[in-house]
């Protein structure tokens, strides 16, 4: 939260952490995290900053066993709690996640976790808006891996989520390797997820007459997305002076937005449908005009566009490294991308991927070269 000051033209904050670890004998491990972005620390001239206003606190610990036994080479579990404030005192975030992870005397891999968030406060779901609630859910992650020492190996993992008023995630991803010699190895990874989210933010319209949210309206949707992706990469040494990678990767996404609705009052995760719970809602051309207080009410309608989209896009690198002489090495490197967006929200394996086949590619050559004035 910050006070509005049209006059201000600079922000001050400070950013820090603290943190103290503990280990008592070959097995047990705790720490203690103490973080705090004050409302006023603003980096993103210089970088990325994803948050402030947030005083974080965490503690967590480990038991570990590093020793082979007659069935695990070693194992390890896990706990955390945490909890997040905001500088106006609003508990953000509770959540506690226990983990879980083992190498059998085969060198398998296998990880468990799980997370629960419990109900607190929101203050990101309107884009700086009232503040909302924060509804609890649950996760679960496994994942099994193959042992890394082999010229094959393999690794496959699930999530998912599950949360109040029916939204959830479900994702299944991998990555296959394959180390034929030291010379070359490939691997590729694909993913694919689906998910189901109760409050998608559309944006927000002006409205005098809306004072339970201070003047504006916080439109919302549910939203149904997919999401599949495989990354690809190829390492070739040819000699000791010569290589080749090769990088690629398509991506298909599509949403498929819900009914219009709008929050119904600060500090709730309760929405009122368009034309269902309050109002009437009209189709006009790629959208909908909704009336909020029926047609002749005192409220001003207002128009929605239509935003279910197909996103498919295709990004590849390729890298030519070559040392011609000791310390001077030249690079050649071609680029190539595609894009393609629709307006519809199904997901559609075979014409999505002839969709990114058909986009216009984008080709960037880049040749740079490094020279050792006195190797």
């Amino acid at each position: 939260h910050l006070e509005i000051r049209p006059e201000a033209t600079s922000l001050s904050g400070l950013s820090g952490e603290a943190n103290l670890a503990y280990r008592r004998g070959r097995h047990w491990r705790a720490n203690a995290v103490l973080g705090t972005t004050t409302p006023g620390y603003e980096i993103n001239d210089f970088g990325f900053q994803s948050r402030g206003d947030r005083i974080d606190p965490s503690i967590g610990g480990t038991y570990l066993e590093n020793r082979p036994g007659p069935l695990l080479r070693q194992y390890y579990v896990g706990w955390t709690l945490r909890q997040e404030w905001n500088y106006a005192g609003d508990l953000v975030q509770r959540s506690i996640f226990l983990n879980s992870g083992a190498q059998r005397t085969n060198y398998w891999n296998h990880s468990f976790n799980f997370g629960a968030t419990l109900p607190s406060m929101d203050d990101r779901l309107t884009r700086g808006g009232p503040i909302a609630e924060r509804p609890w859910n649950w996760r679960l992650f496994a994942g099994t891996g193959t042992d890394y020492r082999k010229p094959v190996t393999a690794f496959v993992g699930a999530y998912g989520q599950w949360g109040e008023g029916g939204s959830w995630i479900r994702r299944l991803f991998s990555e296959f390797a394959v180390k034929p010699s030291p010379t070359w190895n490939m691997s590729f990874g694909p993913s694919f997820s689906r998910s189901f989210s109760l409050a998608q933010f559309r944006g927000s319209v002006p409205d005098p007459t809306t004072t339970r949210t201070f003047g504006r309206r916080y439109l919302f949707s549910e939203i149904e997305q997919s999401t599949l992706s495989l990354d690809t990469r190829i390492n070739l040494t040819l000699t000791p002076d010569l290589s080749l990678q090769v990088f690629a990767q398509p991506f298909v996404a599509s949403g498929d937005y819900g009914e219009v609705a709008e929050l119904a009052a600060p500090r709730t995760y309760t929405f009122l449908v368009y034309g269902r719970d309050r109002g009437e809602v009209e189709s006009i051309e790629r959208g909908v005009r909704v009336f909020p207080d029926g047609r002749g009410g005192v409220a001003a309608p207002f128009e929605v566009r239509e935003s279910d989209f197909s996103v498919r896009s295709l990004r590849g690198n390729a890298v030519v490294r070559w040392e011609w002489r000791p310390g001077s090495t030249l690079f050649v490197a071609w680029q190539q991308t595609r894009s393609d967006f629709e307006n519809i929200g199904d997901f559609v394996f075979r014409r999505d991927q002839r969709a990114i086949w058909s986009a216009r590619p984008d080709n960037v050559f880049v040749v740079k070269l490094n020279y050792w004035l006195n190797p």
